[in-house]
């Protein structure tokens, strides 16, 4: 079984127990959010793509600032809980987007590409970018580690598993200059003892 397969088998099972809840406003994450969402409003951006959604938990907050929001997750599971909601999620791999090109204003990403190899990262991100604007920004968040290592998860939900492919900072900013200018990297300290949350300010190129 290919590690794609397993992701989409792990997100369909997450999707069917309603596991994901949403970031608070008070976490790292949604204070990133918010800057982001300052930064949008100031440059008179109005849409937003998010790249591995999920149930769509984002997109409401997005929408409470008149940012029009659309989701991609591989999971149809989760397609259809943002649905429920009334947020749109495309169910589809990042690294075949049935999107046209230049179409967002701005792109979003919070731990996905750590789920690719660095071939298949390098591949998503192309994607990710062809469906931007030109110079729209974009923020990818993404688990990696001093030490660039493959992990494989088959302990946090029965019968299933994901692969973690964790990187270094620099690995992954040199991942993303392949598509767009790294206006900043940094790794914060958030998970285990042994992992690192890197968050990368991207900007698409002219």
């Amino acid at each position: 079984m290919g590690a794609s397969v397993e992701h989409r088998d792990f997100y369909e099972e997450e999707a069917r127990v309603g596991r994901r809840k949403p970031q608070l406003a008070n976490s790292e994450r949604g204070r990133l959010r918010a800057t982001f969402i300052r930064e949008l409003l100031a440059e008179g951006r109005s849409s937003v793509i998010d790249f591995g959604a999920g149930p769509g938990l984002e997109g409401p907050v997005f929408k409470a600032e008149g940012i029009h929001y659309c989701g991609v997750d591989l999971a149809v599971g989760n397609a259809v809980l943002a649905a429920d909601s009334e947020v749109a999620v495309v169910p589809a791999s990042l690294g075949a987007l049935p999107l046209r090109a230049g179409v967002f204003d701005a792109g979003w990403s919070m731990s996905v590409i750590m789920h690719f190899s660095d071939t298949d990262a390098g591949a998503a991100l192309v994607e990710m970018a062809t469906v931007l604007k030109p110079g729209a920004p974009m923020i990818i968040g993404t688990w990696g580690s001093a030490d660039s290592r493959h992990v494989v998860d088959d302990q946090d939900l029965p019968g299933v598993r994901r692969h973690f492919h964790l990187r270094s900072l620099q690995a992954n900013a040199d991942l993303a200059d392949a598509v767009a200018q790294v206006e900043a990297a940094e790794a914060l300290d958030l998970g285990p003892a042994d992992w690192e949350y890197h968050v990368l300010r991207l900007r698409i190129e002219v």
